[in-house]
């Protein structure tokens, strides 16, 4: 894929199942922090790019209600051409739960 500068990479979607998160009632708003990260590995198993990114949630339960149905979030990694090992990794704050997945990708 191509990332909307032009230069070549991977944009990496990560369907979120809100409602299965454990949120934590906060001064009557649901609060949970997810740290999102996702990392390309090239077929030696060395690192090549990778970003960390954070979703705060603190929310009211019309809101919470609005998006238990899911949501969605990206990163977009920059890497030369070439075929890697994606790694995505999700952490709850709340639970200190990790969801991991990886899956083969290639850059043209």
């Amino acid at each position: 894929m191509t990332t909307p500068p032009g230069e070549p990479g991977v944009h990496v979607v990560l369907l979120l199942d809100v409602a299965h998160l454990q949120l934590v009632n906060h001064f009557g708003m649901r609060a949970e922090q997810l740290t999102l990260i996702a990392a390309l590995f090239d077929a030696a198993g060395n690192f090549v790019t990778g970003k960390e990114s954070e979703i705060d949630f603190n929310m009211k339960d019309d809101t919470f209600s609005k998006l238990s149905t899911g949501m969605t979030a990206g990163l977009t990694l920059h890497a030369p051409p070439g075929k890697y090992r994606l790694r995505a990794v999700v952490r709850e704050a709340n639970r200190g739960k990790y969801s991991a997945s990886s899956q083969p990708v290639e850059v043209k």
